[in-house]
């Protein structure tokens, strides 16, 4: 994410594919639309060709079994958004998160997180 994919033609983020924007950059991105991309601060029409595969995404029963949002995922095993990882902060509570550091606190009045993974990313 970020970098310009052009050179290799794929992308590590799963569900994602590299479309060139224009002759000197390339992104991974879900999809993509012709035109101007509305998230960027400036004006810029995409060409959005598709340059080498789709990186591939989880399986069909990932989203129907693998905990969404703010549900405890330590009883599922598994996250339903992709590149999260279920982690504990005790045994009594665990959520999806893209990363967790040992210690931290949400806030101060927090139980510090274990950080144990439950299942795969």
């Amino acid at each position: 994410p970020g970098e310009d994919c052009r050179s290799t033609e794929c992308c590590s983020t799963p569900g994602t594919q590299c479309f060139m924007k224009n002759k000197k950059w390339g992104s991974c991105l879900p999809s993509c639309q012709v035109g101007p991309n509305f998230q960027e601060p400036a004006w810029n029409n995409w060409w959005c060709k598709p340059l080498g595969q789709r990186s591939p995404g989880a399986a069909p029963w990932v989203q129907q079994k693998c905990a969404h949002g703010g549900e405890a995922c330590a009883p599922k095993g598994c996250c339903a958004t992709p590149g999260h990882q279920c982690y504990k902060q005790s045994q009594y509570y665990s959520k999806c998160k893209p990363s967790c550091k040992a210690g931290e606190k949400e806030n101060p009045w927090d139980t510090p997180w274990s950080c144990e993974k439950v299942g795969m990313r």
